[in-house]
């Protein structure tokens, strides 16, 4: 009997190397799973992930094993910066809405040399003031244009200004404002953003 899409998926990813393993796991493939080949797969990923960070979204929805708890202690094993850190934080923090883990996200990015890809992580979380006022911040302290433009496109996110990052559509529709807020003079971004927030707060 041949494997399911979702089993195959997962296998291919495990054993990815370079670009292909760059690119993650399909979200879904926990669920595209049979029923006959759960308990396999779920020891797989259970003791996988300690090498394997990506791993971390299957784990809250193992039946089988406490995820939570293992995304927990695992958790406290990395130093900042680290990726394994951040996507941890990213799953517990979208299982918990527990600040902390936003905390741990948002002590990721002060700490890296390279910040964008933390802070496109950070605007996929779900909305919260302390992040917006972070990111706020970032959009004006930051001289890095990549830095400020993540910045800017996950505030209008959690503003509701811009609700699929994947829309070229919606994004070019809003490029006035972005390029009002990203601005490379800072007074120029301050005002900007006063303005904004003075609308949609």
């Amino acid at each position: 009997m041949e494997n399911s899409k979702g089993f195959v998926h997962i296998m291919t990813q495990i054993n990815a190397t370079g670009r292909q393993k760059m690119e993650g796991y399909w979200q879904d493939a926990l669920e595209c799973i049979y029923d006959w080949e759960r308990e396999t797969i779920e020891d797989i990923i259970w003791n996988t992930f300690d090498s394997d960070s990506m791993l971390a979204q299957f784990l809250p929805r193992l039946q089988k094993y406490d995820g939570i708890e293992k995304l927990r202690k695992s958790l406290t094993k990395y130093s900042i910066p680290c990726d394994a850190s951040v996507e941890i934080a990213q799953v517990l923090y979208a299982e918990t809405e527990d600040e902390q883990y936003l905390d741990v996200i948002i002590e990721n990015i002060k700490k890296a040399k390279v910040k964008y890809s933390y802070l496109a992580i950070l605007g996929r979380c779900k909305p919260n003031k302390k992040a917006e006022s972070f990111l706020r911040d970032v959009i004006i302290e930051s001289e890095n244009d990549l830095e400020r433009n993540t910045a800017a496109t996950a505030l209008l996110q959690y503003l509701g200004i811009i609700h699929d990052l994947n829309n070229m559509s919606e994004y070019i529709a809003n490029m006035d404002l972005v390029k009002a807020i990203t601005n490379e003079n800072k007074e120029v971004r301050v005002e900007a953003l006063r303005s904004l927030m003075g609308i949609y707060v």
